[in-house]
């Protein structure tokens, strides 16, 4: 079963659970209980399918997880210093404040807004570096 080995490959622990004639895949949170568990899959029809769409889960945080190092890299190819913070339950990325950045009484400027989870953040903060990036390419192309 390719679905199962690729789920068990990331997930080691996961099992498939079979419940009111429906199969999920999940993966244990903790050694305390099999109550607390993170779902791999949705409710489906046969045990194939629920390790088919937690394949697909998993391919899916890999490739996501791919995407935010590649942002993570543009960000910090122009700002060194950058970096993700979790503060208030949310995730944003900051830089070190710069001497040309205006005054303020914080010690960072924020380059993403707030998010649920660093991907997200990163991906914001890549955006915004590249449209400044892209300003900063113009204003100088029009002033030569």
């Amino acid at each position: 079963m390719k679905y199962k080995d690729r789920v068990l490959a990331r997930y080691p622990s996961a099992f498939c659970v079979q419940n009111a004639g429906l199969y999920y895949v999940v993966n244990p949170n903790g050694k305390e209980s099999l109550l607390v568990h993170q779902s791999l899959s949705s409710p489906h029809i046969t045990e194939e399918l629920a390790w088919h769409f937690a394949a697909i889960r998993v391919r899916l945080e890999a490739r996501a997880k791919a995407r935010m190092e590649m942002n993570r890299a543009a960000v910090q190819k122009i700002y060194s210093k950058a970096y993700c913070d979790w503060s208030r339950g949310y995730y944003q990325i900051r830089r070190p404040r710069l001497p040309d950045d205006k005054p303020s009484n914080l010690a960072y400027m924020p380059l993403s807004g707030r998010f649920s989870n660093d991907i997200f953040a990163w991906q914001h903060a890549a955006k915004r570096v590249a449209t400044l990036v892209s300003r900063m390419n113009n204003s100088r192309a029009q002033a030569s």
